[in-house]
């Protein structure tokens, strides 16, 4: 079976999930899908009808969410029409499945360039909800219901709270620290390479940086806010007055009385963001020639064929070849008198399906080896 590479990956910044409060909530969720898909096509000098398939997933598909959105997106952001696409819901893990059954196509070599991706507009849920009945996971299929008791996520997490013991305390002690660690990655920048703007269609700006993260988060704060599923857990879902609490009772009647512990400082936040992945195999048999694919990296040529790269425009001699970590030796044996005169490799002896990965490290990294001016590059078997 071959190889899966994830290429390159983007995102939105995260907007505040609400109407009239977050940056993002009043453009249309296939517009905001087309962003991260423009820039994939524009970061890596993609030509759109090279993409066999774009796979993306979005949770509540009703509305200005539903009608395959990623093939919406797509079309928005200009991609060739031959670019297929299709849209999934495996409800929180409808993302990280298309980039899953992406890689799966690629190793299985039914495809050989799949974008996986996913939108979801919380802001979005609010103006589609009607009030006057509760959201239900079964879509009002009672006979389900009656197999399967499903209930509101909010409750059922105090309820798994209050069957596993886990106390307020130690979940506002984990939201302090993912705060905190959210801060000092935004900070640092570690975001920076695949973060992008939203621009709205006018070309001004929509939104470029995080909105949610909240640093300022205290414990004593945290401490302060009340409770939220309490007041869910005692909404009626049918005629009958069945509650949230209720149907969660159902299947464990050993909870006579729930924990609640979340509010709305420890929860995951609610957010409109858009993120994809351009997931493929080495985009030519010949090394050289799928390095040159990288920024700052330009190929040459023997008899027409790529055989060393030049990186930063430095010169092959200048870059540190190794294998697995382990120096390669250079491409020529020198006058078998003396030492060869150049460290240049010829990439072109190795063929692509025998590697899995090459790193090319254009600045120092303490993990890394020292030696190359240019680049250090890594062959990974």
């Amino acid at each position: 079976m071959g190889n899966a590479y994830i290429v390159d990956a983007c995102r939105t910044p995260r907007g505040i999930g609400k109407v009239g409060k977050g940056a993002l909530a009043h453009l249309h969720p296939s517009y905001l899908g087309s962003t991260v898909l423009s820039a994939l096509a524009e970061r890596n000098n993609l030509n759109t009808a090279d993409v066999d398939d774009i796979i993306w997933g979005t949770s509540a598909q009703s509305g200005k969410q539903s009608g395959d959105l990623g093939r919406m997106a797509a079309l928005n952001a200009g991609y060739d029409v031959r670019s297929s696409g299709v849209t999934l819901d495996r409800f929180c893990g409808s993302g990280i499945t298309t980039v899953s059954l992406a890689a799966a196509q690629v190793m299985s070599g039914m495809e050989d360039l799949v974008i996986a991706g996913g939108t979801e507009m919380m802001s979005y849920h609010s103006q589609v909800g009607d009030p006057s009945k509760p959201p239900m996971i079964d879509s009002g299929n009672l006979h389900l219901r009656e197999m399967h008791p499903q209930s509101q996520q909010g409750v059922c997490a105090d309820a798994i709270a209050t069957l596993e013991g886990i106390d307020r305390e130690a979940v506002d002690n984990l939201a302090l620290v993912s705060q905190a660690r959210a801060a000092r990655a935004i900070a640092e920048g570690r975001f920076d390479k695949s973060l992008i703007t939203v621009t709205n269609p006018d070309g001004s700006v929509a939104l470029d940086h995080e909105e949610f993260p909240r640093p300022e988060t205290t414990k004593e704060g945290l401490a302060e806010l009340k409770t939220v599923f309490s007041v869910v857990r005692d909404v009626p879902v049918d005629e009958d007055g069945t509650t949230y609490g209720g149907l969660i009772q159902r299947r464990y009647p050993e909870i006579s009385e729930f924990n609640h512990i979340h509010h709305a400082g420890n929860s995951s936040g609610v957010v409109d963001a858009i993120t994809a992945e351009d997931i493929g195999k080495f985009p030519d048999s010949n090394l050289a020639e799928s390095l040159q694919r990288i920024s700052g990296v330009s190929v040459d040529r023997s008899l027409g064929e790529g055989s060393s790269v030049t990186v930063r425009g430095f010169g092959q001699d200048f870059n540190l070849v190794t294998f697995n970590g382990r120096l390669m030796p250079t491409s020529t044996l020198g006058d078998g008198a003396s030492a060869p005169s150049t460290r240049n490799f010829d990439f072109g002896n190795l063929a692509s399906e025998a590697i899995s990965a090459v790193e090319v490290y254009k600045t120092s990294k303490a993990t890394v080896p020292t030696g190359g001016i240019g680049a250090t590059i890594n062959i990974r078997t």
